[in-house]
């Protein structure tokens, strides 16, 4: 039995105690899990997942959880990164995948709809380092960055890029190692823009960022059995799709083109070949040249 907790007690005890909110984020979190028959949406960040989760529950009737990681290494490289960045004092997203985690060994015959999403690997890798800046600007901490250090950004992109998809592999490392889905055994059909995998209790729907507002309507349709495609509102989020800061994210697009060295590499990895076509790459490597802008 999963117990509940007074919301205003809950709430002081949450503010005195670390411990103690997790303890509850962790229980408000299973509630949902075995009571709800939620939607996971497990993805690499900055993918355009999120934005679909007001979407799916409207359309559905279900609630969504999300998360970013759910093997053991990836969920400490996440809470690594949280402390290292200074974050998030009390990072319950975190707390509740690790909660999802446990979930999916306890019930191990609890069937799952998955919502993965993909994403051009460069803008990915400038969104995540502008959208940290920003969460570090909204607490006070200082940026490693000077905010008109354009080469100093691309840096920070370059090595993004090199963390998140030259040492690691999400589709391999995170998906296939928690689902068994494996994305790189059959071709992804680049001018559908999506597809939908089946392997055990699990059922994922790979959509990429830039065909959602055009295919995800008739992709939620297929996977979900809707009588009709599901419209996608579109969100305001700007250039960049995470910072307030426009500006400067203006600033970088036309003035901070990445060495081809780097682009050449991260259109060369794994994610990138498999997901995207010749054409499609030769065009995302274009635009953050400076040759498209």
């Amino acid at each position: 039995m999963i117990l509940s907790v007074p919301r205003a007690f809950g709430r002081r005890v949450r503010r005195r105690s670390v411990v103690a909110d997790k303890a509850m984020t962790w229980m408000e979190t299973a509630r949902v899990l075995v009571r709800d028959d939620p939607i996971l949406i497990f993805s690499m960040g900055k993918t355009g997942t999120t934005s679909l989760a007001e979407t799916l529950e409207a359309a559905t009737g279900r609630p969504v959880v999300k998360a970013h990681a759910l093997s053991s290494s990836g969920h400490a490289r996440r809470l690594e990164k949280s402390r290292r960045l200074e974050i998030v004092e009390r990072p319950r997203f975190l707390w509740a995948a690790e909660w999802i985690r446990h979930d999916l060994r306890l019930r191990r015959h609890h069937r799952w709809d998955i919502i993965c999403g993909v994403r051009d690997p460069v803008a990915l890798a400038v969104s995540d380092h502008f959208y940290g800046l920003r969460l570090q600007a909204e607490i006070g901490v200082q940026p490693e960055r000077r905010h008109d250090d354009i080469d100093g950004h691309a840096q920070a992109v370059a090595n993004g890029l090199d963390a998140l998809f030259h040492r690691e592999d999400w589709f391999a490392d995170e998906l296939r190692a928690v689902t068994g889905v494996d994305v790189y055994a059959t071709p992804f059909p680049h001018e559908q823009g999506y597809r939908i995998y089946e392997r055990g209790r699990f059922r994922v729907l790979l959509t990429r960022f830039e065909d959602l507002p055009v295919v995800g309507p008739v992709a939620l349709k297929e996977f979900f059995a809707l009588s009709d495609p599901v419209p996608i509102p579109a969100r305001n989020v700007g250039l960049s799709g995470d910072t307030d800061d426009e500006s400067l994210y203006r600033r970088f697009v036309t003035e901070g083109g990445l060495p081809a060295a780097v682009l050449e590499a991260a259109y060369d990895t794994r994610v990138a070949r498999h997901l995207y076509s010749d054409a499609e790459r030769a065009e995302f490597a274009a635009r953050w040249s400076g040759a498209a802008v």
